[in-house]
């Protein structure tokens, strides 16, 4: 096959059929002309006497990655690969070369970086929004006023503190999905320690038909936390239930987290997530982990003075762990 190729510098035009002749003097040009990147490793890879060294070796094949200029004059990324045989006759040995575009390679290498950032990013923002100063001044202050009067409930709501704290932590670190025990257990630790505050004005039920899935860490928790802070805590003295709900279906698992509390206009809401005027308790955050980690779905939908409902749909088998660090 015929290909024209444009030297940088010159308007010459080359026909590598202008260039048939000893594999070395082919290899030689390709390496002066177009290389402009790792030339001497190409060179060396390239070389017949190399090759055949490999092949003797027991090595079928070489390979050598380059840049080079294209007859747009651009600079690409390129990979060369040498398949060694020999020749059941002669007994020759013939190679025969694979070049490779890596552009396409490099840039899906470029979008997984970026998004294993992006959620690395969101972990934190994640983390930082439940670890507010006033949530920790808010607990330990109350959890030291009550030491002296109930010891045993203060010990016990430290504990709390100490699960959802290292729930956080371990959450900012990674999004490898754990049981979702292990996120019902922090939300209720979690729930604990609000009830220190409101009392009985925050009910809560859960209607847990099944836990044998997993989930991202501190992914439902903050659901819950939405539900009281901009839900019931805004009933004032009237309070209100949040419910936490999962249920298994042919194709995925459902986790809903229902309240009775204020409402909201939940499109004009989604509106103002997705053009970044609002977020939240990281809900925005808690959105792109799911879809991006786990291929799950959230929806959200909610009536003025009537309450909100949150759904998480998490697909069965459809999960991408190149997407988890």
């Amino acid at each position: 096959m015929t290909k024209d190729i444009v030297l940088e510098g010159s308007s010459s035009v080359y026909e590598m059929t202008d260039l048939l002749g000893s594999y070395s003097s082919i290899e030689g040009w390709f390496c002066d002309n177009l290389i402009v990147e790792n030339v001497e490793k190409y060179k060396t890879v390239s070389n017949p006497d190399y090759l055949i060294r490999r092949f003797k070796n027991g090595e079928k094949r070489a390979s050598v990655s380059f840049s080079a200029k294209t007859a747009s004059g651009n600079i690409q990324p390129f990979k060369t690969v040498f398949y060694l045989y020999e020749d059941n006759i002669s007994s020759d040995i013939f190679t025969f070369c694979v070049i490779y575009d890596l552009t396409e390679q490099q840039r899906k290498e470029k979008e997984l970086r970026d998004l294993e950032n992006k959620l690395q990013i969101s972990r934190i923002s994640n983390f930082t929004s439940q670890m507010q100063p006033h949530f920790l001044y808010n607990a330990l202050g109350s959890i030291q006023e009550i030491i002296l009067e109930n010891p045993k409930y203060a010990h016990d709501l430290i504990s709390d503190f100490t699960i959802h704290l290292r729930s956080c932590i371990r959450a900012m670190s990674t999004d490898y999905p754990i049981p979702f025990e292990e996120e019902l257990k922090n939300i209720k630790a979690y729930i604990n320690i609000e009830k220190m505050r409101f009392g009985e004005k925050l009910k809560v039920k859960y209607e847990i038909e099944t836990s044998d899935f997993l989930i991202i860490p501190l992914s439902i928790q903050p659901l819950v936390e939405n539900a009281i802070r901009h839900g019931i805590y805004k009933r004032g003295t009237v309070g209100g239930t949040v419910v936490i709900r999962t249920k298994e279906r042919k194709n995925g698992w459902i986790v809903e987290v229902e309240d009775d509390g204020v409402g909201f206009d939940s499109k004009a809401f989604l509106h103002e997530i997705e053009s970044g005027h609002c977020d939240s308790t990281g809900i925005k955050n808690i959105i792109f982990r799911f879809e991006k980690v786990m291929n799950a779905k959230v929806a959200i939908k909610s009536v003025l003075n009537c309450g909100t409902r949150v759904t998480v749909t998490i697909p069965k088998g459809e999960k991408d762990e190149s997407n988890y660090s």
